[in-house]
């Protein structure tokens, strides 16, 4: 019987510390899971971006052009820079997590054909804690025909999702090359773990 009553309060306890751990990444995931307007209403003040429905002409996008290196998907409503990395090393990739997403600096940029290759933060632990840890968090709601625009050297490229799928942490394939231009974004998943990677690509349109 105590055996039950351990196993049970070390359940509950472990439970209430991974909510307390991830509850940004939860809160948004929540969010979005309740609130059936959550891409109809984004209308941000930042962008101006609007989301734009599969099919939709792409030339319809707003003129916008960035200074900086950019992320931009409106579905998700992120709007995080490009940091790009100049070591591959865990610790700098790290490092540069907490300024934004990352590039890889073993890939393709986006004014190059081949496998433009970003990372984000799904969720991260507070004594870690940067400004784009939940980046993310809701990247497997994106679907096939989704956009997913980057501004690099002031120049908009987008990309219309086409596959999404999870892979082992040790699948490093997922950043080889690409005959054709295409972005790949991974971040560890589930929410709150790094048991696995999730993966999300898109070929060039525009």
């Amino acid at each position: 019987m105590n055996k039950i009553k351990t196993f049970f309060l070390f359940s509950v306890g472990s439970v209430i510390i991974f909510t307390i751990l991830n509850y940004q990444s939860l809160y948004l995931r929540f969010s979005y899971q309740e609130n059936n307007d959550y891409q109809q209403d984004y209308q941000p003040v930042e962008t101006g971006l609007k989301p734009i429905p599969t099919g939709q002409n792409l030339q319809t996008t707003p003129p916008e052009i960035y200074q900086d290196n950019r992320l931009i998907i409106p579905k998700l409503k992120i709007n995080a820079p490009i940091i790009f990395s100049k070591s591959s090393s865990p610790h700098q990739i790290k490092k540069d997590l907490k300024r934004g997403v990352v590039r890889h600096p073993d890939t393709a940029l986006p004014n190059e054909s081949g496998n433009v290759f970003i990372i984000g933060h799904s969720s991260n632990y507070f004594w870690q804690a940067g400004d784009y840890d939940q980046v993310f968090a809701l990247l497997d709601k994106l679907k096939n025909g989704d956009l997913i625009s980057v501004y690099y050297q002031s120049k908009k490229y987008n990309y219309q999702v086409y596959e999404s799928f999870q892979v082992k942490p040790q699948e490093t394939w997922i950043m080889n090359s690409a005959k054709e231009p295409i972005i790949t974004l991974m971040t560890c998943w589930p929410v709150g773990t790094n048991l696995r990677r999730l993966v999300v690509r898109g070929k060039l349109v525009k």
